[in-house]
């Protein structure tokens, strides 16, 4: 039988893992603690926190099905995704995210109210959450609803280049100066200078 990895202070969603308990089923238990209000503690196997199937004691779902009329709606879907894509090792984008040490702000973590408060509903549909330092994790001061440019220009993988007293994204100054990203993008490989 493999060794029992230890859990012990480990974060799984809402879960922190208090102690070893015992076995649920053929998986070893961990006692656990809920970081909601209720701070409810419960033994919970150890397949199902590395797994992300149990990531609170059924808080999570219970304001996901009553948000005040908001749950289903757009800004309820990207609260929801922004939680998962930090805490759920299953999300498709949880290895940019919650494995890359993103995290989400206590305060937002445990209410959707909260971040609909702080962030108020996206001006318009083509509007997204947007990261301003994407180092940093999702919280009222780093976070706002941005365009899809905007965003595009925000990510990590993204080339920023200064000219004339201007710092812009090669696609940003494709669109100033009308010449394709490609072309920028060969003649800097090929060693021309910004100018």
């Amino acid at each position: 039988m493999p060794a029992v990895i230890d859990l012990t202070g480990k974060q799984f969603g809402r879960w922190t893992v208090l102690q070893r308990g015992g076995r649920i089923g053929n998986h070893a238990a961990w006692v656990c603690k809920c970081s909601c209000p209720a701070k409810t503690e419960r033994e919970v196997s150890s397949n199902s926190l590395r797994r992300g199937i149990s990531l609170s004691c059924g808080c999570l779902q219970r304001e996901s099905a009553t948000t005040h009329g908001k749950h289903g709606t757009r800004i309820h879907r990207i609260w929801l995704n922004m939680v998962r894509r930090c805490t759920d090792p299953r999300h498709k984008s949880y290895s940019r995210y919650g494995a890359r040490g993103i995290t989400v702000s206590q305060e937002w973590l445990h209410s959707f109210e909260t971040f609909l408060r702080d962030m108020g509903e996206p001006p318009t549909p083509l509007h997204t959450l947007d990261r301003r330092e994407n180092n940093l994790g999702y919280s009222k001061e780093n976070c706002r609803w941005a365009s899809v440019d905007i965003q595009q220009n925000n990510k990590r993988t993204s080339t920023h280049i200064a000219f004339k007293g201007e710092v812009k994204s090669i696609a940003q100054w494709s669109r100033v100066l009308d010449i394709p990203e490609e072309t920028i993008r060969s003649r800097l490989k090929k060693g021309w200078t910004i100018d």
